[in-house]
């Protein structure tokens, strides 16, 4: 997967072969068909690494160490804070990946489907964690998940980091400021 993330960004989705990701992972390319099918399922298989970063995670979001470590924080604040945190490096990990779906979607509907699935499952993942850090009823976890969601987009973070040129660590702090502010929370040193 390390091989097939760096040759996706590198030279795209659509002029990257898997013969290409092969070579460079240095396996044969029947190994990476028998191991992914084919490239979009391989891409796949990049996006959920690179969000997840560990392998031997659980696959249940509210499951995972870091929401386990922010469920034990002291305070509601402080885990939105952390919440926002750790969203903040996510979307940065994610950042040329988003940028190489949005790209290749124009021109293969394949993608389209997958970018719109990634969306979905990003936005379920969020209002999972923000239900169990708010432990509020559905409407509010609702509202917030689509406000969380919102300013923590891929999209958002494009344009404020590679258009606006702030640095990762200026979105991270208006990030965790917005988020606290929007949610109604205080962010701890705002």
């Amino acid at each position: 997967m390390a091989a097939a993330r760096e040759r996706f960004i590198a030279g795209g989705y659509a002029t990257t072969s898997l013969a290409s990701i092969a070579e460079l992972a240095g396996v044969a390319a029947e190994t990476v068909y028998d191991s992914f099918g084919n490239k979009r399922q391989l891409l796949e298989a990049v996006v959920e690494a690179t969000i997840v970063g560990a392998t031997d995670e659980s696959a249940d979001i509210t499951e995972r160490g870091w929401v386990q470590e922010l469920l034990g924080l002291p305070d509601l604040a402080a885990r939105i804070d952390g919440f926002a945190r750790h969203t903040a490096q996510t979307v940065a990990r994610m950042a040329p990946i988003h940028a190489l779906i949005r790209t290749a979607a124009a021109a293969d509907a394949g993608l389209s489907e997958l970018a719109v699935s990634i969306q979905a499952k990003r936005f379920a993942n969020q209002r999972r964690v923000l239900a169990a850090l708010l432990g509020s009823d559905a409407t509010a976890t609702r509202v917030a998940a689509e406000t969380f969601s919102a300013l923590a987009s891929p999209e958002l973070q494009h344009v404020l980091v590679s258009v606006q040129g702030w640095s990762q660590t200026r979105y991270t702090a208006w990030l965790r400021r917005t988020v606290g502010l929007t949610i109604a929370v205080p962010v701890p040193g705002s």
